[in-house]
């Protein structure tokens, strides 16, 4: 437990850090750009070993692919006055996710042969395309979506935020509330450990985080109190659902963790399941 608290204040200290940095570089934020390029390319790693796509040219082009949705996302915000900078970014990132299932579905038949896991590996091509390419562009997107309407580079910022404390709050609040009083099974097939007790104490904290970031950040844009815990359940419910569906993923696979790279928690796809699916929620609510 002493490992994973004391990786968990390096990563939240590193990565403050980091984003108020990035505040001098508003609007096109290449620290930002650094670690979701950094943090997708290690995903994306251990995903395929998760779900075992071992041939060269498919692991070469979901890297790519990847890389590059993760890339449109800055695309309309760069720092120079050129035709880039009047695209939409939902066109711009839906544009290159299109493409990108066209061409791993033209790798597919290029390199079909009759054994029959054809339509698996490009089924798992086009999820890791999904799962590490799309969703995290909701995520991203919270970074810039109020600062076209406030133009303040911090108001993203505050909602970015809001976001990953909302979500790790559920996480930390359903880690300690089930070690202390957990006893009914919330998944005992999928994760033995994790349990309704557990859930109810991270829905709380998630949402009681919510109120206070809001209570004492009040640039954030809820609406309300009420808005602000609404967003924390949601957003903590969300983050709940994404940790378990990669504890699926694992267990479907015979692995514990993604990885070994962060102490205590696991893989980057370890520290990333949670806020990959509450991305989009979070952006629903600020938009």
């Amino acid at each position: 437990m002493l490992t994973r608290i004391l990786m968990g204040i390096i990563l939240i200290v590193s990565l403050v850090g980091l984003m108020l940095l990035d505040l001098r570089f508003a609007p096109w934020y290449p620290l930002l750009y650094a670690i979701c390029m950094t943090g997708s390319q290690l995903a994306v790693k251990e995903l395929n070993q998760i779900l075992c796509i071992l041939e060269k040219p498919r692991r070469i082009a979901l890297h790519i692919l990847v890389g590059l949705i993760i890339t449109s996302n800055w695309l309309p915000h760069l720092p120079c006055q050129s035709m880039l900078t009047n695209l939409d970014t939902a066109r711009v990132v839906g544009g290159l996710f299109v493409a990108s299932i066209l061409a791993l579905m033209t790798l597919e038949l290029r390199s079909f042969q009759n054994d029959g896991t054809n339509s698996g590996r490009v089924l798992k091509a086009i999820f890791t395309v999904v799962y590490l390419g799309l969703l995290p562009s909701f995520l991203i997107q919270i970074r810039w979506i109020t600062s076209h309407i406030h133009h303040l580079p911090s108001t993203g910022l505050l909602c970015l935020g809001a976001t990953i404390t909302c979500t790790k709050c559920a996480d930390i609040g359903a880690y300690f509330t089930g070690r202390l009083i957990g006893k009914t099974p919330m998944a005992p097939l999928l994760s033995p450990k994790k349990t309704l007790e557990g859930l109810a104490g991270g829905l709380t904290l998630s949402t009681v985080a919510a109120c206070l970031w809001y209570r004492f950040l009040p640039e954030t844009p809820f609406c309300c109190t009420s808005g602000a815990a609404l967003f924390g359940f949601c957003v903590g419910g969300t983050g709940v659902m994404g940790d378990l569906f990669e504890s699926m993923l694992k267990r479907d696979s015979g692995i514990k963790d993604a990885s070994s790279l962060f102490p205590g928690f696991g893989g980057c796809l370890d520290v990333l399941d949670s806020l990959l699916v509450a991305g989009p929620i979070a952006w629903l609510f600020f938009s």
